[in-house]
């Protein structure tokens, strides 16, 4: 069960009187919509209707939370991570390797999923040299590849492209799907994106960055 955010869909849901069901907005597996822009791209040859509710607020996908056991369990953490769900609802299980499982019992557990068409790799480094000496390890061309930062900023010299992040873990789920997106609208062969601390408000993205360099 979800009651979205948004006015428009709150309305239709109210209007229906009985309950929804519906796909995210993006072909199966890969990067999803932050806004219109995104699904015409992906789907504007196969839907004969997009409505315009504007940039997404948050960014990623939901957090899917189990309560058909106890304790309730996280099956897709999001922006709203186990330390805030565990004050309401006290015990909480932690997600856990559901991927692996012949029935998925939630959406976005897919071993592989929000992937771009590049091949992305997450690495952490301290500087220059030392990113492009990972780069090079892995055979890739350091001059056609895209860096996506909120650290460490390399410098752009080397790259095809460099893009900054925000460092709050709130604007940069809000960006980075944008920014994959924008990739594939380049024909991105090869993507870098700066590991995300390991702190429980960056759980979702880090979950969903883990998936989509799978």
């Amino acid at each position: 069960m979800r009651w979205p955010g948004h006015p428009f869909i709150q309305a239709v849901i109210r209007e229906c009187g009985f309950p929804l069901a519906a796909p995210s907005a993006n072909l199966s597996g890969r990067v999803s919509p932050t806004n219109a822009g995104h699904v015409h791209k992906q789907l504007g040859d196969k839907i004969s209707l997009i409505v315009d509710g504007g940039q997404s607020q948050v960014g990623i996908e939901s957090t899917v939370l189990d309560l058909t056991v106890s304790p309730p369990q996280i099956l897709r953490p999001g922006m709203i991570h186990a330390e805030s769900l565990a004050a309401v609802v006290k015990n909480i299980q932690r997600p856990t390797a559901n991927s692996q499982q012949p029935k998925l019992k939630s959406p976005g557990l897919l071993k592989k999923h929000y992937a771009p068409k590049a091949k992305l790799l997450i690495l952490s480094w301290c500087n220059d040299a030392n990113l492009k000496s990972q780069i090079a390890c892995r055979k890739s061309q350091i001059a056609s590849c895209r860096v996506i930062a909120h650290t460490h900023i390399p410098s752009g010299e080397y790259f095809a492209r460099v893009s900054v992040m925000p460092r709050a873990a709130a604007a940069f789920a809000r960006a980075i799907y944008a920014e994959l997106h924008r990739c594939d609208a380049e024909d991105a062969a090869f993507i870098v994106i700066e590991a995300p601390p390991d702190l429980p408000e960056w759980s979702g993205i880090a979950d969903r960055l883990r998936r989509a360099a799978a």
